[in-house]
């Protein structure tokens, strides 16, 4: 599922003999056909005269098998300890606040997912999805309705970014989510910045008529711009702009990444290129100073503040930099 696997969680299938067995043992409903125990991240799903077997994997097994091993939602409560403590992880007093009410909401929220899951799957591979007929309880409705709305806005790897998910950068997933969200009329899509599984989607996007991403989407970081603004701001080595163009990869029209690559190395460093840089730098300074200091807005400005204003006095030298990393290498060693 979008690069993930619940390599940890085993399916156990099981005659009717053994599985109204098991279902006493745990004191289940007998009309179960299917349950999903955390602790030992096992899927037991009834084989012998199940007629939903494959809809009882993907909820089973992908939905709650996911969630056990990539959602701290889903973690044994030892697990979402270390989860906590991980530093690469974000938004650590939510999930505080998830150790000290384990049972509160999650159950709307794992099975609205689960739900979710199974429901896509079957889409997918063109089988009766039940779910479309089922009853579900009105909190798990909220939230499976929920998840199909962002995934008609960005597409199923959407739907597991938005969620807090490890994202698996795989051009399938991005030109999903791109193509889902900007339709066809992008011309050029690069993904660029960290890439780590937990790190914002930073994107750069060219259309004619640009569509702009709500900021409440915390998850996904689109910058989106004409073909002639970007060029532009390429021409004028914009540090921003190169960065996504050396260290990015394309998700659409990788021919257009590759020429700008090759134009930018034969550019010739011009007066108007420095001063750009220099008034882009000052320009986030300002905006950094009508925020509230150390805010996550402060220092997002005087990191954009820092870079431009660098990249001017590099280029003022005559050195190109071409990306973050190199520029602050570059400004380490003249230091």
């Amino acid at each position: 599922m979008f690069g993930l696997v619940p390599r940890q969680t085993q399916i156990c299938l099981y005659s009717k003999e053994n599985w109204n067995t098991i279902l006493e043992k745990e004191k289940l409903d007998k009309r179960m056909t299917a349950f999903f125990k955390p602790k030992t991240r096992k899927a037991h799903i009834l084989k012998e005269g199940n007629d939903h077997l494959h809809q009882d994997i993907f909820h089973e097994y992908l939905g709650h098998g996911l969630l056990s091993e990539f959602h701290f939602l889903g973690f044994p409560d030892n697990e979402l300890a270390k989860y906590v403590d991980d530093p690469e992880k974000k938004e650590r007093e939510k999930i505080r606040d998830v150790l000290h009410n384990r049972h509160g909401t999650l159950f709307k929220h794992k099975e609205g997912f689960a739900n979710w899951i199974e429901s896509h799957l079957c889409d997918l591979f063109e089988i009766y999805d039940r779910i479309k007929d089922k009853e579900l309880p009105e909190e798990v409705t909220e939230i499976y309705d929920q998840l199909n709305t962002i995934k008609n806005t960005y597409g199923a790897p959407g739907v597991v970014w938005h969620l807090g998910f490890p994202k698996i950068y795989s051009k399938e997933n991005l030109c999903m989510l791109v193509n889902k969200y900007f339709g066809e009329e992008v011309d050029m899509a690069l993904v660029h910045g960290s890439m780590l599984p937990y790190s914002d989607l930073d994107i750069i996007v060219t259309m004619d008529k640009p569509k702009f991403v709500p900021k409440e989407h915390k998850w996904l970081d689109a910058y989106v711009t004409t073909p002639w603004d970007f060029e532009k701001r390429a021409n004028l080595l914009d540090i921003f702009i190169t960065n996504g163009i050396f260290a990015g990869q394309a998700i659409i029209n990788s021919g257009s990444l590759e020429s700008y690559r090759e134009s930018i190395k034969k550019k010739y460093i011009s007066k108007e290129a420095i001063e750009y840089n220099s008034i882009e730098g000052q320009r986030h300074y300002s905006v950094a100073m009508n925020c509230i200091p150390q805010s996550p807005e402060y220092r997002h400005a005087m990191s954009y503040y820092h870079s431009y204003t660098n990249n001017a006095r590099l280029l003022s030298s005559g050195i190109k930099t071409y990306t973050l990393k190199n520029l602050l290498e570059a400004t380490r060693v003249r230091i």
